[in-house]
C-alpha cells in the first residue's frame, strides 16, 4: 500500500496523536538540500553544520516511514507487554503491588 489515511497518527490516553505535521516540517527543511544533490552531488562535500543536521534528522525518519516498522514495533510492544505480565503476575503475590497489578489486567495490557 502507497498511501494509508492517519498512518502517523498514534492513539493513546488523550487522544489521538498525529506525527504527519512534524514530519512534514523535516521533509519541507530537507527538500532544498536533496534537490541540490540530486542536481550536484559533490556538494555533499560542502554543506553546512545545519544543512548537515537537516539531512541527517530527514534520513534518520525514513526508518519509521513505512509498514516494515510498524510491525517491529507492535512486535517489541507485544514481547514488552508479555514480559511485564509476566512480572506482574508474580509481583500480584506480594501485598504492596497488588493494585498495580488489578490496574495493570484492568486496563487490558
Amino acid at each position: 500500500m502507497a498511501w494509508q489515511p492517519n498512518f502517523y497518527d498514534v492513539s493513546g490516553l488523550e487522544g489521538r496523536l498525529s506525527t504527519e505535521g512534524w514530519l512534514a516540517g523535516i521533509e519541507d527543511a530537507a527538500a532544498p538540500i536533496v534537490t541540490r544533490l540530486i542536481t550536484q552531488p559533490s556538494a555533499i562535500t560542502s554543506l553546512s553544520r545545519t544543512d548537515e543536521m537537516l539531512l541527517a534528522r530527514f534520513l534518520a525518519t525514513l526508518r519509521f516511514r513505512g509498514p516494515h516498522f510498524r510491525a517491529q514495533f507492535a512486535d517489541l510492544q507485544a514481547q514488552l507487554g508479555g514480559q511485564i505480565r509476566e512480572m506482574l503476575d508474580h509481583l500480584s503475590t506480594q501485598p504492596r503491588y497488588r493494585k498495580l497489578a488489578a490496574w495493570w489486567k484492568e486496563n487490558k495490557h
